[in-house]
């Protein structure tokens, strides 16, 4: 299971769209289950989640959540999504 943290769970935002919900749908059909949260603190970490994923979301919660993840050995991702372009 993935534990995806965004700021927002409106999928009219772009970055939620294509960063989150697009690749977790992607991933559900090869069996990869996937939970979104959005502003929700503390998140709900246990040792069961494959990795955990931040988009866009850098509050001080999401740090207290890393060293949550990281003590249980779960995998930190950081997208920052950002359009250097």
């Amino acid at each position: 299971m993935l534990i995806w943290k965004t700021q927002s769970l409106d999928s009219t935002i772009a970055s939620v769209r294509y960063r989150c919900m697009l690749p977790s749908q992607a991933l559900e059909k090869k069996g990869i289950q996937s939970l979104i949260y959005g502003r929700r603190y503390p998140l709900p970490l246990h040792s069961s989640a494959q990795a955990i994923i931040f988009v866009k979301s850098f509050s001080n919660d999401d740090v207290k959540s890393c060293r949550t993840a990281h003590k249980l050995g779960i995998p930190i991702i950081l997208d920052l999504c950002d359009n250097i372009f």
